[in-house]
């Protein structure tokens, strides 16, 4: 009897696991609802945004917390990946409430600096606990004293001219404490970190890079000048996906998201006055430009796009936002053309998360919304408040293109939000996915029979 018991047991914790109703190890990093962020000075929107949409990249946070990535950051605390994991573990533990305002002013003084001086010095400086300690100071700090020589020296130490560049450089960043920023340009820096800390493991560079090729070829080629073309191999963390032009006449026109893409990935004829100069050749001939995806590499598991609305218009000398609004849908499609060497079957993605802009270039407020595998809801993050979204409230935001869906662009545009950096994990596809819920329905369907015939010889 007790093995037949013993039987049964294992056999409803085999049938939950195959359904995804037990708790994991990843599970119990994520709560219900989401943890919100303080909005630190009225104007950290632009990271609570991006950190909320980061950390509910599963597959990234998993590793974050994984051993390997933890032996990483030894030696590598006071980096903005051991800054952004730390925060993490505060997000994790934090009841279902706001991080503190302490908590968001902490980590946005510390990081915001550092993420900024990487694309300023690009990691070739580091800067010292005495930085740290300026930063109640560093508001009021308008002018950087003249560092003494020591007695009896004519030239600064290298501690010292390290000091004095790092001086000048947080006193440059004063303003960016200030004003609002760009979403995407506090999570690049981000990124790059988690990639050089974890550079031994390589784990996050292989989930989030691609390789795309910049090709230049004969228009019409053929066995005899397959050679005559050149390629150049770039990678990439993100899509940049443009707008077409000239931009349609009204902003509430939409841009579906594989209108973006085939103009991404459209090839350009150079023809005419245009025509590319093939050295091979050693003349003028008329060709094919444009960039495609790697073939010859795989996919990363997850993909980050950027929808570019900050254009810039020569005219008038200024940078103007694009209003448009671009429809989503829960998956993404890589078809076979935008590929070197066309692959067979497309690459599917499915949508995780997005942060989403509200206003005009250089100001507004930046928001998220999250897919939580925990409660398999979408939340919309603002900062501390955390809400939730039922299937059909969040499928009319994503075939609007826009939030509120029902918002009028035409009227009041920069009162409303629109998508603008967008997080996709690699999945199968339909057919596929259908597959594998038949093969795991006849599964259940034996082990249901099985439960039966162990049930009746109890009787």
């Amino acid at each position: 009897m007790k093995k037949i018991l013993l039987g049964l047991m294992l056999n409803v914790v085999t049938i939950s696991q195959m359904f995804g109703t037990t708790k994991t190890t990843l599970d119990r990093l994520y709560k219900s609802p989401p943890v919100g962020i303080n909005n630190y000075m009225g104007n950290s929107c632009f990271m609570n945004a991006a950190m909320q949409a980061l950390y509910y990249i599963r597959p990234l946070t998993q590793h974050l917390f994984s051993q390997p990535f933890k032996d990483a950051l030894v030696g590598n605390e006071n980096t903005v990946a051991g800054k952004y994991v730390d925060f993490l573990e505060k997000l994790i533990t934090t009841s279902p409430k706001a991080l503190t305002t302490d908590d968001a002013k902490t980590f946005r003084d510390f990081i915001t600096c550092r993420a900024m001086q990487s694309n300023i010095l690009n990691e070739v400086l580091q800067v010292p606990s005495i930085i740290q300690g300026l930063r109640g100071e560093a508001y009021e700090l308008k002018e950087i004293p003249p560092i003494q020589l020591a007695p009896g020296t004519t030239k600064l130490t290298k501690d010292q001219k390290n000091l004095y560049t790092n001086l000048h450089t947080y006193n440059n960043l004063i303003p960016f404490f200030e004003n609002q920023q760009d979403s995407d340009e506090f999570l690049m820096p981000l990124i790059d970190s988690l990639i050089t800390v974890d550079k031994k493991n390589n784990s996050v560079k292989k989930m989030l890079s691609f390789e795309t090729k910049d090709t230049i070829q004969h228009k019409n080629i053929t066995q005899a000048n397959k050679s005559h073309k050149t390629e150049k191999t770039e990678q990439g963390r993100k899509l940049i996906l443009n707008f077409s032009q000239p931009l349609p006449e009204k902003s509430s026109t939409t841009m579906p998201m594989e209108f973006l893409l085939d103009y991404y990935f459209q090839q350009e004829n150079m023809t005419g006055d245009n025509q590319w100069f093939c050295q091979a050749c050693n003349a003028k001939v008329d060709a094919t430009k444009g960039i495609l995806l790697d073939a010859n590499n795989p996919m990363p598991e997850i993909l980050i796009v950027q929808l570019n609305r900050f254009a810039y218009d020569m005219i008038q000398d200024i940078t103007t936002k694009i209003y448009n609004p671009v429809p989503l849908n829960n998956y993404l499609i890589l078809k076979s053309n935008y590929f070197s060497n066309q692959i067979t079957e497309p690459v599917y993605y499915k949508l995780i998360s997005f942060v989403l802009h509200q206003g005009p270039f250089g100001g507004g407020h930046y928001t998220a919304f999250v897919y939580n595998q925990a409660d398999n809801h979408w939340w919309y993050c603002d900062d501390e408040t955390t809400t939730k979204f039922e299937s059909n409230e969040i499928n009319k935001v994503l075939s609007a293109g826009i939030y509120p869906h029902d918002g009028n662009l035409e009227k009041k545009a920069t009162g409303i939000f629109t998508p603008y950096l967008l997080f996709y994990q690699k999945t199968e596809s339909p057919n596929q996915q259908m597959e594998n819920l038949t093969t795991a329905l006849q599964a259940l369907k034996f082990k249901l029979a099985e439960l039966a015939t162990k049930l009746s010889s109890l009787k």
